[in-house]
């Protein structure tokens, strides 16, 4: 792996510790194993268990700064996650569902269910060069509510 993505992993693993640790979780880590399957964040009680992509094949769609919807998919930009754990607050837009995407997601989703059941299933998309909290948050729809009791939970 190349020095650009651990440091995107590391400075997302920073950026998820300070959004947590304002809401009273412990922070997380970048977990640094290469060449496995897996997290590339530590989980900790919240429960994201967070899979993190960045490369330039990261779909523009997906990076654009919206709360949005993919189809059975949310996407939030990473500095705005704290408006996931709204009901109220609805997706401005939908759209079409990446297959690349899907892959990556639903790949870290099937590692979730047969590891750490209790967890839900993130994806962090950023492409090289963009700002860390301009990195897209990626959760399945049906994982929301859990998403935002255990976001409230703290606050």
């Amino acid at each position: 792996m190349k020095a650009r993505p651990r440091g995107v992993e590391r400075n997302i693993a920073l950026l998820l510790s300070e959004i947590f640790c304002a809401i009273g979780y412990e922070r997380v880590l970048r977990i640094p194993v290469l060449g496995r399957e897996g997290p590339d964040i530590s989980i900790n009680e919240f429960g994201l268990v967070v899979d993190v992509k960045s490369r330039i094949s990261v779909p523009l769609s997906y990076v654009t700064g919206e709360f949005v919807s993919f189809d059975c998919l949310l996407g939030i930009p990473l500095c705005e996650m704290q408006y996931l754990a709204d009901m109220s607050i609805e997706p401005v837009d939908e759209r079409r569902l990446s297959k690349t995407v899907s892959e990556w997601f639903f790949h870290m989703d099937k590692w979730r269910t047969e590891n750490y059941s209790l967890g839900i299933t993130a994806l962090i998309l950023h492409r090289p060069k963009m700002p860390y909290g301009n990195s897209t948050l990626i959760i399945h729809n049906s994982q929301r509510k859990e998403f935002c009791q255990k976001w409230n939970k703290r606050i």
